[in-house]
């Protein structure tokens, strides 16, 4: 609706019922015209409530779609970050295994749900929910899962459970779920499919190191930056027990086997 269309239109009902009236009556000479002025204040507040309603309406189409299109550019912003995050870990990882004899990454050759490039693993019936993985190590030392977040801004750590986080440039702090509920899940499935005697072994990696990490000690899983990566894999890797060739390559050959969502990802 426009709201030109009808202004006209009303402005002349209002001037037609504002006209002066002829009175009535035996003495209607000696009074001449009265106004009356009750109608016209009614007429002209009628039309000025019916002016802010359309003017209401006209403005309610337009902000539907940019909302709609704010959260699909702040979901877009989101992936593409984790993707750069995860690329960062993919090359820190890349120069830390040459140095480290019978180490291997798990291939990403799966597509999931938040990215085209993953390790997606299911093992029906115990675990039908298929989980995501970021970056998978199997060697001497059993499996190590590294969860990459790509944070900005301040992170501190209230418990296992929760996190709080202040972005770059923001100045209030925001409550969000800890990553240690999906590296739980992560773990749960991976070890329902490996020897009983196979460690594994879990942390979280911040991807962005200029973000400052509060409380990490009070986190179940370690949290590091990348820049601490390489150091905090070798701890993870070693074992006073380590796993024979003919046991990594069964560790290996079992997730293999797990993987779902192979053969349709994008180059």
């Amino acid at each position: 609706m426009k709201l030109k269309k009808y202004l006209p239109a009303l402005i002349l009902q209002a001037a037609a019922l504002a006209l002066p009236v002829s009175a009535q009556g035996p003495d209607a000479g000696e009074r001449g015209f009265e106004v009356p002025a009750v109608v016209l204040v009614l007429v002209l507040a009628m039309v000025l409530a019916l002016a802010v309603k359309l003017r209401l309406r006209k403005g309610r189409p337009g902000r539907r779609p940019r909302r709609k299109g704010r959260q699909q550019t702040d979901r877009t912003a989101v992936e593409q970050a984790g993707a750069r995050g995860e690329k960062e870990v993919d090359h820190r990882i890349q120069w830390w295994l040459p140095e480290h004899r019978g180490w291997q990454a798990v291939r990403k050759d799966c597509r999931g749900k938040y990215s085209d490039r993953c390790i997606l693993l299911q093992n029906r019936p115990q675990f039908p929910e298929k989980q995501e993985y970021d970056h998978i190590l199997v060697g001497p030392g059993g499996v190590i899962l590294i969860e990459t977040k790509n944070y900005g801004g301040e992170i501190q750590v209230v418990n296992n459970e929760t996190w709080r986080r202040r972005r770059t440039g923001e100045t209030g702090w925001k409550q969000e779920e800890s990553p240690a509920y999906q590296v739980h899940r992560h773990e749960l499935l991976l070890k329902s499919l490996l020897d009983p005697k196979v460690p594994v072994k879990s942390i979280i990696c911040i991807a962005n190191d200029a973000t400052r990490i509060q409380n990490a000690q009070r986190s179940r899983y370690p949290i590091v930056p990348v820049r601490e990566l390489a150091r905090a894999l070798d701890r993870l890797s070693a074992s006073s027990r380590p796993l024979s060739a003919a046991q990594v390559k069964a560790v290996q050959a079992a997730i293999e086997k797990a993987k779902t969502g192979r053969g349709s990802t994008r180059n």
